[in-house]
């Protein structure tokens, strides 16, 4: 994504409150998935995040803050390579259910919900980790 100036940014907490986070929850989830880090106090932009739109504001009452193209979907960015995704077919081999069970528990636990092609994940579902 380019820096444009036509693009309008908000704020992550801002961000945050569309998606139904809290400000502290969404600050963690961009650092798993390696958009900002934090040194000295402060969050700063990785290139990851700067692919994403993300740039460094500032105005006099708040400092330097990061500000985001306000159709970013945080949710949806996938984690670096280090970690290792499971589908409901894996999970259900690991603990011997089919994946129709599985996916059955997920949208009883609110993690996942019917899409007009299956299944996608719900905020609640974001917030433990899913994608």
């Amino acid at each position: 994504m380019e820096n444009d100036n036509s693009i309008k940014r908000i704020s992550t907490t801002a961000l945050a409150k569309i998606f139904g986070l809290t400000s502290k929850e969404l600050f963690e989830k961009m650092l798993s998935v390696g958009l900002i880090y934090r040194k000295d106090d402060k969050w700063n932009l990785t290139a990851k995040g700067t692919s994403y739109g993300g740039v460094v504001q500032f105005s006099e009452k708040f400092g330097d803050f990061i500000v985001w193209p306000e159709t970013l979907n945080p949710l949806e960015i996938l984690p670096d390579s280090k970690y290792t995704l499971l589908n409901s077919t894996k999970i259900g081999e690991h603990f011997n259910i089919s994946n129709q069970r599985v996916n059955n528990i997920l949208y009883e636990l609110g993690w996942i919900e019917k899409a007009s092609k299956g299944w996608q994940i719900t905020a609640l579902g974001a917030k433990v980790g899913g994608i």
